[in-house]
Formats: C-alpha cells, sequence, structure tokens
C-alpha cells in the first residue's frame, strides 16, 4: 500500500534536500580557496629563494666568502684567493710553496675566472722573478707555473730527493711542528720532482712517499718522545705534538721539586762556584771582575810620597826602611859633632867624632814610627830586616852601638900590638846607627 504524506511532510523533504546541495557545493569552494592559498605561499617561497640568491651574487665581488654554491665547489673572490698565493722573488721561499699557494688559488675560484687569477698572481712576483715574466702572455696556471719552473724549479731527481729523508733529524731546541714542516717540505719536493719527470703522480707513489715521510720522521725525532707509531704521517705527527706538550710540562713540575728540595747550602755553593768562574777582563785572571782589580784600584802615591791606608805589608816595610834611610841622612848631617870631622892633612890622621852621653844612650830614644795598625807580627825591623820587633828593640843593633862604643872609649891611643892596627888609624867609614828622627834629637 502507499503511503500518503501530507503537505507539511512534503515540504520538510524537499527543503532538507536543497540543503546539502548547497552545502556540498560549499565545501568545493573552500577546498579550492585553500588550494589557491598553497600556491600563493609557494611561490612567494620561490621569489624569496630567487631574490637572495640575485642579492648573494651580486655582493660577492665586494664581501669575502659568499655561500652561493655552484657545482661541487665554493665559489670566493679573486681577493680571497690572492690571500692564499705567497710573495716570491726566486730567493725569500721555496719554489714549492709557491706553486702549493697558486694550486689552492685555482681551487677556489671558478674555471671562468682562471685567466683573471692567473693575472692577478702575476702582481705576486717580486724582483728578479717579475722582471722574468715581462712580455710573456699565459692562458691558464699550468703554463705560469711551468715557465717559472724552468727556471726557479729544483734540478734535483726523485731518487735524490728521497735521499735526503736519511738525514733529517730534529735539531737541539727545535719544536716537533718545525721539525715536521721540514719533513713535509722535502715530501713535496719529491711529489714535484715525479711531476717534473712523469707529468702526473698516482695515488700509489703518494701513499709511498707518506710512509716514507712517517719513518724519517720517527727516526729523527726526540727520543725523549715517545709515541704509537700506526697511522698515517698526519697522525703521528699530532701524537707528537701532544707529548711533547706532556714532556715539557713534566720537565717543568720535576724543575721546582727540585729547587723546593734543594737545601740552601747547596744553593749559597753552587752561587760560590758560579762565582769563582767569573774572570777579570783586565788582567785576564778568575775570581774576580775589572771593577774590583787590585791592580787597577792600587794605592796611589801622594805628593808628600805616603800611600793612602791600603798599603800593603811589603809596602809598609818598604815605606820604614826608605824613611830610616832618610832620617839617617838628616841626622848624620845636621849633628853639630859631625860638622866638626876633618881631616888632618898633615898627620893623615882622621878625627873620630866625640859622641857625648846623649848619643851613646840611643837606647833610651823615643822612636815615633806610625806602624799603620799593623800588629807585631807583620812589623819589620829596619836595621836588621827581620819580623818581630822595631828598631829600638833590635838586639843586634844594641850589640853593634856598645861594641862601637867600647872601642871610642879605650882604643884612643893604644899602640898597635902583634901587628894590630891602632884605633886612631882609619881603615873604613864609620857607619852611624840611630833611629831617632832629626826633630826628636833637636828637643
Amino acid at each position: 500500500m502507499a503511503v500518503q504524506r501530507s503537505p507539511v511532510q512534503a515540504n520538510l523533504g524537499a527543503s532538507t534536500s536543497a540543503n546539502e546541495g548547497n552545502e556540498r557545493e560549499g565545501t568545493s569552494e573552500v577546498d579550492e580557496l585553500r588550494a589557491l592559498i598553497r600556491q600563493q605561499n609557494n611561490a612567494i617561497q620561490r621569489l624569496q629563494q630567487i631574490e637572495s640568491s640575485q642579492t648573494a651574487s651580486e655582493r660577492s665581488p665586494q664581501s669575502g666568502i659568499t655561500e652561493g654554491i655552484l657545482g661541487n665547489y665554493f665559489r670566493f673572490s679573486l681577493k680571497d684567493a690572492l690571500e692564499a698565493v705567497p710573495s716570491f722573488d726566486g730567493e725569500n721561499i721555496s719554489f714549492v710553496y709557491f706553486v702549493e699557494g697558486c694550486e689552492e688559488a685555482l681551487s677556489m675560484v671558478a674555471p671562468s675566472q682562471e685567466i683573471n687569477l692567473v693575472r692577478a698572481v702575476r702582481n705576486k712576483l717580486k724582483g728578479d722573478a717579475h722582471r722574468s715574466i715581462l712580455g710573456k702572455a699565459f692562458n691558464n696556471m699550468r703554463e705560469f707555473v711551468e715557465f717559472l719552473r724552468t727556471k726557479y724549479g729544483p734540478r734535483e731527481s726523485v731518487y735524490e730527493a728521497q735521499g735526503r729523508l736519511a738525514y733529517l733529524c730534529q735539531k737541539k731546541d727545535e719544536k716537533v711542528v718545525a721539525y715536521a714542516n721540514r719533513v713535509r717540505e722535502l715530501g713535496k719536493r719529491i711529489l714535484d720532482a715525479q711531476k717534473r719527470e712523469t707529468g702526473e703522480i698516482s695515488e700509489e707513489f703518494k701513499k709511498s712517499v707518506d710512509e716514507h715521510l712517517k719513518t724519517s720522521f720517527l727516526r729523527g725525532i726526540n727520543k725523549e718522545i715517545i709515541i704509537n707509531k700506526k697511522g698515517s704521517f698526519d697522525l703521528v705527527e699530532g701524537r707528537a705534538i701532544e707529548a711533547e706538550k706532556e714532556l715539557e710540562t713534566s720537565n717543568m713540575i720535576r724543575r721546582l721539586v727540585l729547587a723546593e728540595n734543594t737545601p740552601m747550602e747547596k744553593r749559597a755553593s753552587a752561587r760560590r762556584v758560579e762565582a769563582e768562574v767569573v774572570s777579570c777582563q783586565y788582567c785576564q785572571k778568575k775570581g774576580h771582575t775589572a771593577d774590583k782589580c787590585w791592580q787597577i784600584n792600587r794605592p796611589q802615591v801622594n805628593r808628600n810620597g805616603n800611600r793612602n791606608m791600603f798599603n800593603t805589608q811589603r809596602d809598609n816595610a818598604a815605606n820604614q826602611n826608605n824613611n830610616f834611610r832618610r832620617e839617617q841622612t838628616t841626622f848624620m848631617n845636621q849633628n853639630p859633632i859631625n860638622r866638626q870631622q876633618n881631616f888632618n892633612t898633615r898627620g893623615n890622621n882622621f878625627l873620630r867624632p866625640n859622641f857625648n852621653s846623649q848619643n851613646r844612650n840611643l837606647n833610651n830614644t823615643n822612636q815615633n814610627y806610625n806602624h799603620n795598625g799593623f800588629n807585631r807580627n807583620t812589623i819589620i825591623c829596619m836595621y836588621c830586616k827581620k819580623p818581630g820587633h822595631i828598631l829600638k828593640e833590635c838586639r843586634k843593633r844594641i850589640y853593634d852601638n856598645s861594641q862601637q862604643n867600647f872601642q871610642n872609649q879605650g882604643n884612643g891611643q893604644i899602640p898597635a900590638k902583634n901587628g894590630a892596627t891602632p884605633g886612631n888609624i882609619k881603615t873604613r867609614p864609620t857607619r852611624m846607627i840611630t833611629g831617632e828622627p832629626e826633630s826628636q834629637s833637636e828637643q
């Protein structure tokens, strides 16, 4: 049986179907709008990438390293590439270093910029090297390097360069880095000779050279540096540098510990030994310097003929003897008794002076000599020249004076017996012995 619907139900069904159709149309429009928004965002991102790449390419001539990637290498400016090439005049550095710089600069620029790089590298040549390329044209870097190789390149063969590895060793006080650079430089010369002879360098030859460099490096390194010998030359070099730093640190700590444990007596003795090694530049003797040399700082003689207070013992003795002779001569000449001496031309007799009691008793005279502060062990007698006493205490002088006084008193007119010479006959000049200065005798 067919079901009959009312007019109200029919209207409700028609409105529901119409609403469903409108909803389907609305969702399709929203999806289309969303798709358009996505496309617009993608287009904006592409536009920003293009603008950033164009801005970077425009900035490359003025700025340094750029981030634009072209192929498999980074793109640098010519200014950055030229900084890798050292100046060369034919003698300042090895030709191998200059070639290495040219190859590094060539790897930094695009192939289209090679001719411009060659023209710029020409300005890196100085002196005779720059004059040798005047009027020459080079189309690429290879022609430029080969022309300079004919003039400044090494002439040794591969075997000659390899033979030099046997003579390499680390010098005294040389760092491991400097020693490794010398070994590496010789390896570059080997590769350069191989390239000059054969025109190419194979990978096997490079590995062989690296192994020879490592062997030579380990054979000539300082024996105190112990490292692992496995690996390439670069790895062995890095281990040697670290071992050298550790060795320097341990040596410094050892020196500090020994300095703290060393007694003061040993330090003082070490200082004395060091002082004894010093030699004089004037007298060429050890133990003192020129500012303390006695030959330069010897005492000077003043106007009165006396030295300063730093006279030596020998100088004091000489001064005493000279003063004694000078005072004795003065006393003999100024004594009124001595001035009465004369010769009797008729009888040819020599009249001896008649000494009074003051002249006989010379032991009671007061000698006022300054001995410059020396003790009795340094005093020297001016009469007998023996140390330990002065002239007033000399026994030899007292004995000689007593003998002379005895002869003067009792042997004046006694005739000679048994061939003896009478006392009034002159036999030899009489020596007056006295130690009293003139000033004291007059008083």
